[in-house]
């Protein structure tokens, strides 16, 4: 584990609302991202799979993967910062 995984999990765990459970929490943002963002932050975060996988199990070029990615850090820092407004944080 590294110090960032450390930080990631403290920020998670401060924008869970009070009884979420850590996994409830990233289901819950998770679920918020358009399907194809969602999908290429599961297969690279959870299955821990290469961008060239990710392509050629999708059937996409590597820079559409890299594009998605980038998309779902935007979309997921729209959501992490909309947390707050929410009461979450």
């Amino acid at each position: 584990m590294t110090l960032h995984d450390d930080q990631a999990r403290t920020d998670l765990a401060e924008i869970a609302p009070r009884g979420f459970g850590m996994l409830d929490a990233v289901r819950s943002v998770l679920t918020r991202l358009p399907a194809e963002q969602r999908e290429i932050v599961v297969l690279l975060g959870y299955y821990r799979l290469t961008r060239d996988e990710i392509g050629a199990l999708l059937g996409q070029p590597v820079a559409r993967v890299d594009a998605l990615f980038r998309a779902a850090v935007r979309s997921l820092k729209g959501i992490l910062g909309s947390t707050q407004q929410l009461g979450f944080a």
